[in-house]
């Protein structure tokens, strides 16, 4: 039949999903991780069973064939049904929260800052970005609620979130209204780095307040000592910005 999903109210990423597939460094799975914390009771499998969902089908039992349509449906959603929920469990009741919408390291803010510059700002990511994802589901009433969330180039940012996803739900009317204002926060601090020994504030504020964990890399891949080649090996290699999250667009 296939692995077997669970959706557990506080997992939150990716979507609240929890499969059958081993998890938790490969020692347990969805079941017996919920059966270790609750015990081994009829009650707590009755309790488990309230949060089975479905199956995901296995990709190897399709090899070289189509998928049939109920295996299809299985594990993924035609464009606009399921609506308002895509196919991870995102939708105007369960918003995509970014990973790092509020960095916890000096690195991650230098970055998170440096993203929002790299934009241009509101209007040009709309007219490159926002504005096409919009009337490629326009069709599908995705967009109906302020979530355009059913579609690939939403579900893989959700999935996978690099540059500015790492930091801002940029598929929702509420998450580009977020990034709006901290543009505009950013531009500020910007504007009067001349009174601020050339840092901007929300830097300063991190410096004092937050974690130097990983600032060897910025030194070794965000300054540009190399013109810009470090920064580009570093990119290349995938070297990772606050934890494991890659660093600009990565």
């Amino acid at each position: 039949m296939g692995n077997k999903i669970y959706r557990f109210k506080n997992f939150k990423h990716p979507g609240g999903w929890a499969t059958h597939q081993p998890f938790a460094g490969g020692r347990l799975d969805a079941s017996n991780a919920y059966m270790l914390k609750h015990g081994g009771s009829l009650s707590v499998k009755k309790s488990l069973d309230s949060y089975f969902y479905g199956y995901l089908v296995d990709d190897h039992t399709h090899i070289n064939k189509n998928l049939d349509d109920a295996s299809w449906k299985l594990r993924w959603q035609p464009r606009g049904e399921g609506y308002p929920h895509n196919i991870i469990g995102y939708g105007a009741k369960n918003p995509f929260i970014p990973p790092l919408a509020t960095p916890q390291t000096l690195i991650g803010t230098i970055d998170r800052h440096t993203m929002i510059q790299l934009t241009g700002g509101p209007l040009v990511y709309f007219f490159m970005h926002t504005m096409w994802d919009i009337l490629n589901v326009l069709g599908t009433g995705d967009v109906l609620d302020g979530y355009w969330y059913n579609n690939s180039t939403a579900i893989g940012y959700q999935l996978y979130p690099k540059g500015i996803h790492k930091y801002f739900d940029m598929f929702s009317i509420m998450g580009l209204l977020t990034f709006t204002q901290e543009w505009f926060l950013v531009l500020l601090w910007d504007m009067l780095m001349v009174f601020t020994l050339f840092i901007p504030v929300d830097i300063w504020i991190a410096i004092f307040t937050l974690s130097w964990d990983g600032m060897d890399r910025w030194l070794l891949w965000y300054v540009p000592w190399g013109f810009y080649l470090n920064t580009l090996f570093a990119l290349f290699a995938d070297y990772p910005s606050e934890g494991k999250w890659g660093m600009l667009w990565n």
